[in-house]
C-alpha cells in the first residue's frame, strides 16, 4: 500500500493527467473530425452538381455525380461520421455553368487531397 503522504505518481504536467483532465485532444479524433468534415462538404458539392445537371436535362452526368456523392457519404460513415442527408445539404456551388461546376469541384477535391474518380 503506498503511503497517503506521498506524491501521485502523476504529476499535473503528465500527458495522462492533461487527458484525463479533458485538456489535451486525441489527434486522431481531431484529425477524423476535420476529414469528416471536408468528405461531407464534397458530398454537398456533388449534390449540387447533380442537381444542376438534373435540371439541365443532362441525366447522365448526374448520375455521374450522384455516384460520387454516394462514395464520398460511404467514406463519411467509414470514419464515425453520417454524411449529410439531402434535406441538411447546402447550396455551396458558387458556378453558374457546367465547365465552371467542373472547375470549382476540381478544385475541392484538390483541397481536400481526394482523387475525383
Amino acid at each position: 500500500m503506498s503511503d497517503p503522504k506521498s506524491p501521485p505518481l502523476v504529476s499535473p504536467r503528465s500527458p495522462s493527467n492533461a487527458r484525463a483532465q479533458g485538456h489535451v485532444e486525441d489527434s486522431a479524433e481531431e484529425k477524423n473530425a476535420q476529414r469528416v468534415a471536408e468528405l461531407s462538404r464534397l458530398v454537398e458539392l456533388e449534390e449540387n452538381a447533380r442537381g444542376f445537371h438534373e435540371r439541365a436535362g443532362a441525366n447522365d452526368v448526374a448520375a455521374i455525380h450522384a455516384e460520387r456523392r454516394d462514395r464520398l457519404a460511404t467514406m463519411v460513415s467509414e470514419l464515425g461520421g453520417s454524411a449529410p442527408r439531402p434535406g441538411e445539404i447546402r447550396s455551396l456551388l458558387q458556378a453558374e455553368d457546367a465547365q465552371g461546376i467542373d472547375d470549382e469541384l476540381a478544385s475541392a477535391y484538390a483541397a481536400a487531397g481526394v482523387p475525383m474518380g
